[in-house]
């Protein structure tokens, strides 16, 4: 089964060396074309092979890293969180003094919610 995937000028045949190089060859012959062989990147998402364990993996660890630098948030560490996902804040959750009102308004709360949900839903 071939998988072929295209964006805009850029071109991904997944399929058997025999097929891919037949491909390559019929396009090559209608069409201007640069080969640049095997995929390590993509829509900027980072293409790992491990052939010998017959494993693909995908990421965005550079992107990730750029978010979180961006924000502040660079010598953050994950946990499992246990929180409620029903949770409803109230206003002794919101910031009290002028200093905290401040600094809440500093925050570029759109552009790291909009990066971060990039980041999760990735370039579709």
């Amino acid at each position: 089964m071939s998988t072929i995937g295209v964006y805009v000028d850029d071109l991904l045949v997944i399929d058997s060396k025999i097929f891919v190089s037949e491909m390559k060859e019929v396009l090559k012959r209608r069409f201007q074309m640069i080969d640049l062989g095997g995929v390590s990147s993509l829509l900027g998402w980072h293409i790992e092979r491990r052939r010998s364990e017959h494993v693909i993996f995908v990421h965005q660890e550079k992107y990730a890293t750029k978010v979180l630098n961006r924000f502040g948030l660079a010598q953050c560490r994950p946990v499992r969180s246990r929180e409620e996902t029903s949770q409803t804040l109230s206003e002794s959750d919101c910031p009290q003094t002028d200093a905290e009102k401040q600094d809440i308004e500093k925050f570029p709360y759109r552009e790291a919610v909009g990066s971060f949900m990039y980041l999760m839903i990735g370039p579709v």
